[in-house]
Order: C-alpha cells, then sequence, then structure tokens
C-alpha cells in the first residue's frame, strides 16, 4: 500500500511529516509525501509509482524528476525551468515514462516535493527532525547512513516553486517559504 499526502504544518513541516507518517498503519507500507505546489502529470500515475516501488524496493528513498527545484541537477535536463505552459511539462513527464520507466539511479539528495520511502525507513531513522527548515535534507542524510537514495528518472512532476519569483536565482536560492511568519518578519 502507498499512503500519498502533502502535510503542512506551521514552521514546522517536518512535524507535519511526522504526524502523517505516525498514522501510516504498516511498516510495510510506502509513504509519498508531496509539495502542496507539485502535481503529477501523467494518467496512471498511482500504478506507475507502484512499479517502481516493487522493482526498486532496495531503495531507502526514492526522489523525482522536476522543472524546478534549488538543486538543478534533479531538473529535467539539468536546468532549472521558467516554461509555464503546462502541456509541454506533460509531454517531458510522458516521454520520460517511456525513455526511463521505472528505472531508479543512486542520487546524493533528493528534494522534498516527492520523497517516496517506506514507513520502516522513516521508523529506523528516527522520523523527520521537527522546527527546522532542513527537515527533507536532514532526512536523507539519515537515510543515506544505512540505505540507498535514488531518483526514479522517469518518474516527472511539475512543480510550481517559486513561480512568483522573477529572478532565477533568486529563486533557486529562496527558503523563505520554509520559514514562519515570525521568521519572515510578518507578523
Amino acid at each position: 500500500m502507498i499512503w500519498y499526502s502533502s502535510p503542512y504544518k506551521e514552521g514546522n513541516i517536518g512535524g507535519g511529516y511526522n504526524e502523517f507518517c505516525e498514522r501510516v498503519p504498516s511498516s510495510e507500507d510506502w509513504i509519498c509525501l508531496t509539495d502542496a505546489d507539485a502535481m503529477f502529470l501523467t494518467n496512471g500515475y498511482g500504478s506507475f509509482i507502484e512499479k517502481i516501488v516493487k522493482r526498486n524496493s532496495e531503495y531507502g528513498l526514492i526522489g523525482a524528476v522536476t522543472n524546478r527545484v534549488r538543486d538543478e541537477r534533479q531538473c529535467y535536463s539539468g536546468s532549472f525551468s521558467d516554461e509555464m505552459n503546462i502541456r509541454k511539462h506533460r509531454e517531458i513527464a510522458t516521454d520520460l515514462m517511456y525513455e526511463h520507466g521505472t528505472l531508479v539511479e543512486p542520487f546524493h539528495l533528493v528534494a522534498g516535493f516527492f520523497m517516496l520511502f517506506q514507513k520502516e525507513t522513516w521508523q529506523k531513522v528516527g522520523g523527520f527532525t521537527e522546527n527546522s527548515i532542513t527537515a527533507d535534507k536532514d532526512f536523507n542524510e539519515d537515510v543515506k547512513r544505512f540505505g540507498k537514495v535514488g531518483i526514479a528518472r522517469g518518474l516527472y512532476m511539475f512543480h510550481a516553486y517559486r513561480l512568483w519569483e522573477s529572478e532565477r536565482l533568486k529563486a533557486a536560492n529562496s527558503i523563505d517559504h520554509l520559514k514562519t511568519k515570525k521568521q519572515n518578519n510578518h507578523v
């Protein structure tokens, strides 16, 4: 079974992730966490993700390819995209699914817009770091201590990450959206 969620907890994303993971009933079940600004674009994405899990269960944590994320190595074609035509992104998602299928390759760190792992993995590492804006990065490092982190080359998600930022570098490096209102000086 794969459980899907886009948890949110103001100023404590790791706490939100942990609350959801705790609710998953079995340690053998898989958990798919996504950002609220990320979306699947292909028909049958759920059955495709099931195939990825069945064929790559040796991985402790699996990520996806995207259009916009801070680490461009996880971006399609290795570059941050300002393309907003969703049809083009659907074409990319379909092409990658057929080109790479369920292939998962070892990867240094997967971004939190899409994280796929077994509840057992979450239990082994002691959950996500709470009250930290680096909960996803910390989780990657914890998983790497005992297992493999990989990226599903055939799984692509559109990610609106910092879409409103006009400057690419500013958008890619901004973490303000992860901070609490108080940390952002918004009262």
